[in-house]
């Protein structure tokens, strides 16, 4: 079981994205010609506030435009906040493969690999995203968090 700071900061880390005035869209997005039928996805997305009623929305809609980035991210988060971590982990990963300049994909992976007890890869991915966006206060304290959990020792 994880220490109660510790999914304090998780549900900190699910909703951060989500906390701006406007759904995020990434320029690589824009760049890789995605269509207006994904812009309007993301869109739809940000008016969506169930949990399952996202899982659904974006199940067909990573199908639809499975080279959108920011999609690929937002249905990684569902599957982590529905606790499937290790798939979680794989669309994660593919959205960093199509957009690799977006922070929060990599602090999405640190979030899951720590989930699944790598700390060292979740140390790993949070550096990843920080070198991409090194002022970012939550994932620096994020980072600092890991690095200290990591000095305790395993039960």
């Amino acid at each position: 079981m994880l220490p109660k700071k510790v999914i304090i900061t998780l549900c900190i880390f699910i909703i951060l994205p989500f906390l701006t005035a406007e759904p995020m869209i990434s320029p690589c997005n824009a760049a890789s010609g995605t269509s207006h039928r994904c812009d309007n996805a993301r869109l739809k997305l940000w008016n969506i506030k169930s949990l399952m009623q996202r899982k659904g929305f974006l199940e067909n809609a990573i199908q639809e435009c499975p080279n959108d980035a920011m999609l690929q991210y937002y249905w990684a988060v569902n599957l982590d906040r529905r606790q499937r971590y290790k798939k979680a982990l794989h669309y994660y990963q593919l959205s960093a493969r199509l957009d690799d300049l977006f922070p929060y994909v990599y602090f999405g992976m640190g979030e899951t690999y720590l989930s699944l007890g790598d700390k060292k890869k979740s140390i790993d991915s949070y550096r990843q995203g920080l070198k991409i966006q090194p002022d970012n206060t939550w994932g620096n304290n994020r980072l600092s968090q890991i690095v200290a959990l990591k000095k305790v020792p395993d039960p």
